[in-house]
């Protein structure tokens, strides 16, 4: 299970220190999908290194969800991008581009 959403601010009551906190707004099933070593992946003109893509059910309304961030097994991702399928029939599915929050490409 893959939980998508967005960081909002939390402020602690105790100390009174702003945390980021995740906040799910979807949560969709994924597969891991890997690219062969020809075909290197692109988005937005730039080849993405220490990156993870999961394949996951076409939708249409990406954009309006505005998802930022991913939860995997407890970990946080980043999401770098969303490929959509061209296709909208039943066996569309969409590239889900995550890279671990904090690293850097």
């Amino acid at each position: 299970m893959i939980q998508l959403g967005a960081q909002t601010h939390v402020i602690d009551e105790i100390t009174g220190i702003t945390k980021h906190a995740f906040t799910q707004k979807l949560a969709v099933y994924g597969a891991p999908y890997s690219l062969s070593i020809s075909q290197p992946l692109l988005v937005e003109g730039m080849t993405i290194t220490n990156s993870k893509v999961y394949l996951v059910r076409h939708r249409q309304d990406w954009e309006a969800l505005k998802l930022k961030l991913a939860k995997i097994n407890g970990i946080e991702y980043e999401i770098i991008g969303i490929n959509p399928d061209a296709g909208h029939d039943y066996m569309a599915y969409d590239q889900l581009i995550l890279r671990k929050e904090g690293a850097n490409g």
